[in-house]
């Protein structure tokens, strides 16, 4: 894997910070309004977050999640103040796990499979942007429902209010 195994025997041990840097997200066209924060690790997972830092000043976190809980997983509308990432953001990404059910001599490895651990914070945004400046190509393996999806959702909206389907969805869903 990409990250040394977590250690055993630990209430609350935090993996390496994962970082999306100011000079990665300024290949964003335009700022992204982000209408989902979800957080997925397996079942030693403690808590994630997501901290958006703008012009070296933490904004703080996505998501307020005190508890992840691997059997209560969804995705959730970010913290008011940060619906709007900007060009030149820096994302900063935490996980941390509670390892006690594992010996403090043994360690926990980092992976897909359930019976490891992940980290794996991630948010829904419009609009689409390019492949090349910052996104996460599905893997193929993904249902083609949820790809259409999220193809349909980067449509720009029919109704001038909006600035994509999804945008307009989410309204007619909250009204």
């Amino acid at each position: 894997g990409q990250h040394a195994p977590l250690p055993g025997g630990q209430k609350d041990v935090a993996m390496e910070t994962l970082y999306a840097e100011p000079d990665c997200t300024m290949g964003w066209s335009e700022p992204l309004t982000v209408f989902s924060v979800q957080h997925h690790s397996h079942f030693m997972g403690l808590h994630q977050e997501i901290i958006v830092e703008r012009d070296g000043v933490n904004l703080g976190a996505m998501r307020s999640e005190f508890r992840f809980d691997y059997n209560h997983q969804s995705g959730v509308e970010p913290n008011n103040a940060l619906r709007s990432l900007l060009p030149g953001d820096r994302l900063a990404a935490s996980c941390h796990f509670d390892t006690t059910p594992v010996s403090a001599n043994s360690t926990v490895q980092i992976g897909e499979e359930s019976n490891k651990e992940m980290c794996f914070p991630t948010f829904l945004y419009y609009p689409r942007q390019e492949l090349a400046s910052f996104a996460y190509v599905p893997p193929t393996t993904y249902s083609k429902l949820y790809i259409a999806d999220v193809e349909w959702c980067s449509l720009p909206s029919s109704d001038e209010n909006f600035v994509s389907k999804c945008a307009e969805r989410k309204v007619l869903v909250v009204i």
